[in-house]
């Protein structure tokens, strides 16, 4: 499977990936930017591409968020290119990182690439199937490509108003005298950092989280009069997304912001993260009609149920957004009127096998031939 993103966006290619439950590697070449995703069962396990040692985005991860100063970045680059040896092990070795904080590094990295890269409309891609992509693959992550892109058209859509509020890596910022007890970890860990006023560039650089995810807890904090703006230029109108491969081109919608939640918890927030998901919804239908076919000589029997399943996935997410995980069964969505007992029937489910934490699942299609009805 290969092609151009001509065709299809690099977004649309994603969605297919998890739509058609895909094991393999999809590599995706726009000018000099290569990109490595590792599919299993539909599932990303890894962006990090063991082939190309040179080029780990987990390494300028690191660097750019502060696990890692330019000196030990110099050498651990000399290291993995002279020896051969998977940057991650290198680091657990030397005890650079913990296995923790390097799962946590992981994950970042993969939402932030694909905020990053998502609306590429340039370039080639190809996908290799099989397990044998995936042999010798190590600290896996585990993520629904549909949660990715929606956050990432989320991300997309609220950069400007941050950028608004905190306008550049100039803006300075005042001391943090107390923490509240309602603060998650990471964000106590980011603002107990502001010891003295500091720079907002130079928070980004030590704190240890995505660009987005820092300005959007800064924001959140300073709403929340837990620190001042001592000085800030003036705002800029039009900003793309934090350093951006690619110009962000989406019609502006009103998607409820997540990383705020820490500083201000409340049941109004389950309500504001499931309207982000529904108002995903129309998006990820439209991606799944452009995935199958092109929309071009698909009978419309394949193609109701293509916008079936991909409005049942994200059924699955808006009850998970309301009750913190996912049904034990399907039929709880139809109980809890989140979807039809109709849209249910019409998908063609042949398992749905939640975890035992409520966290992820397993969703598997029957067959559909030409004649469904």
């Amino acid at each position: 499977m290969q092609g151009t993103l001509q065709d299809f966006g690099l977004a649309e290619i994603l969605q297919l990936m998890a739509m058609q439950q895909k094991t393999g590697l999809l590599r995706v070449q726009s000018g000099d930017k290569l990109l490595t995703f590792y599919f299993e069962g539909g599932i990303l396990v890894s962006v990090r591409d063991r082939r190309r040692i040179a080029e780990d985005p987990l390494l300028e991860y690191l660097k750019s968020t502060g696990y890692l100063d330019a000196w030990q970045v110099l050498h651990l680059k000399l290291e993995v290119e002279e020896n051969r040896t998977d940057l991650a092990e290198v680091l657990l070795a030397k005890n650079l990182i913990s296995e923790e904080e390097l799962m946590v590094a992981l994950n970042d990295l993969a939402q932030d690439l694909i905020h990053r890269t998502y609306t590429w409309r340039e370039g080639t891609y190809r996908f290799i199937s099989g397990e044998e992509a995936l042999r010798g693959l190590r600290h896996k992550i585990s993520h629904k490509m549909e949660g990715l892109l929606l956050e990432a058209a989320r991300r997309s859509d609220e950069w400007p108003n941050l950028r608004r509020k905190l306008p550049g890596p100039a803006v300075l910022l005042s001391k943090v005298e107390s923490l509240p007890d309602y603060l998650d970890e990471r964000s106590r860990d980011l603002l107990s950092q502001l010891r003295g006023p500091m720079r907002l560039g130079e928070l980004v650089e030590c704190g240890r989280m995505p660009e987005f995810d820092v300005y959007e807890t800064v924001a959140a904090a300073v709403e929340a009069d837990l620190l001042r703006i001592l000085e800030a230029p003036p705002p800029e109108m039009e900003e793309e997304a934090p350093k951006s491969e690619a110009p962000v081109i989406r019609e502006k919608q009103r998607v409820a912001p997540r990383r705020a939640a820490r500083v201000s918890p409340s049941l109004a927030t389950l309500a504001l993260a499931a309207w982000g998901v529904l108002v995903g919804v129309g998006g990820a239908v439209w991606m799944v009609r452009q995935s199958i076919d092109a929309g071009r000589g698909a009978l419309p029997a394949r193609i109701e149920v293509s916008e079936a399943r991909a409005a049942l996935a994200q059924d699955l997410e808006i009850y998970r957004a309301l009750r913190g995980a996912y049904p034990a069964k399907l039929d709880d969505l139809v109980r809890e009127r989140i979807a039809s007992p109709d849209r249910v029937q019409l998908a063609h489910v042949d398992r749905y096998a939640p975890d035992h934490t409520g966290r992820s699942y397993r969703l598997g299609f029957e067959t559909v031939t030409d004649d469904t009805e």
